[in-house]
């Protein structure tokens, strides 16, 4: 992963599987955090989850210089099999700006630029040029490998991010392989961008079916567990003590299933058209569906932690503003 004027000999985008341990069969990876901080790079190493991306804490935190390997001992306490990193000076190079790939016609590419910072990265600028307001477009590295091959512009609320009119900038992080060499390692062109798809307010897409079939399994996710909130947020309406309303919404929250329902899944690939989809692919859409589930039930558990946070607030007023919220959230999805 490249930052100013410093490459990495290895990829650092890669994620390493490892097992959950004992009586676990949740799948665990890693995750390289990279920014540079003067003439060195600071690299931590994050373990988390597979399934929802939940962090399992910091593995390492490492400050090298160019010319510097360090062998990462520590994964080895966690799981995951050691690496040796290295970080490698280059030359700076002119700027090499990706080639861009429209599939969503309502959709055109104003401008790309390259961003050097602490992040390095293109900044592509996008206008909406339809009657619609768009909540989601998925931006592609066309040809990439690694695992931040997808970038997506979307609310976590399920609101619009692209209002029928207007522009947006999305930042698409510097990725992509290099030339293997013995001390160094010459930049490959950076991958070309393709704008694959756009999901629209009113659920209509263009593009990508697999694009849209992604976004909307999350919704449809969104969609089913706003209400189980919203059952449990009236369930709690009688509760007056806020440290019980609370510790009762937190057991029920937690209670919530995060597995897609078989009848509720095949509805969605009915009603969709998506029935059609390979196998493969409806897993994959399993995946987003389920991921829909989770970040209603993620929400709310913050919502409950933050609010324990402050034991005298105006709790009922506080139970009345966080209900409208899930059902407005549940109005858009």
């Amino acid at each position: 992963m490249p930052v100013p004027s410093v490459r990495y000999r290895n990829n650092l985008q890669l994620s390493q599987p490892a097992n959950g341990g004992a009586g676990s069969s949740e799948r665990r990876a890693i995750r390289f955090v990279v920014c540079k901080e003067g003439v060195r790079v600071r690299v931590e190493i994050v373990a988390f989850k597979e399934r929802f991306w939940e962090d399992e804490g910091k593995i390492a935190s490492l400050l090298l210089v160019p010319g510097e390997k360090v062998f990462v001992r520590e994964m080895a306490d966690r799981g995951f099999q050691p690496l040796e990193l290295t970080v490698v000076a280059l030359d700076a190079t002119p700027p090499i700006l990706p080639a861009t790939v429209v599939k969503a016609p309502s959709v055109e590419v104003v401008s790309v630029v390259q961003r050097q910072s602490k992040a390095p990265g293109f900044v592509v600028t996008l206008r909406n040029i339809s009657s619609k307001d768009i909540n989601e477009v998925e931006i592609r590295k066309s040809r990439s490998r690694m695992g931040m091959g997808i970038q997506s512009a979307q609310d976590f609320l399920s609101r619009p991010v692209l209002l029928s009119g207007r522009t947006r900038e999305v930042f698409i992080p510097t990725t992509g392989f290099a030339a293997n060499g013995h001390e160094d390692f010459t930049p490959s062109p950076p991958d070309p961008l393709e704008v694959a798809g756009v999901v629209f307010a009113d659920k209509s897409y263009e593009g990508d079916v697999m694009s849209a079939a992604r976004y909307l399994a999350k919704l449809r996710g969104h969609r089913i567990q706003t209400e189980h909130v919203l059952e449990i947020l009236e369930e709690t309406q009688g509760i007056m003590d806020q440290a019980t309303a609370l510790g009762f919404m937190e057991g029920k929250t937690i209670a919530l299933s995060r597995d897609a329902p078989a009848d509720q899944f095949f509805e969605f690939l009915t009603e969709l058209e998506f029935s059609a989809i390979s196998p493969d692919a409806n897993l994959n859409l399993k995946t987003y569906f389920e991921v829909g589930l989770h970040e209603v039930r993620y929400d709310l558990l913050n919502e409950i932690r933050r609010c324990a946070m402050a034991p005298n607030r105006d709790f009922a007023g506080w139970l009345s503003r966080t209900k409208k919220k899930y059902e407005a959230w549940r109005s858009r999805v």
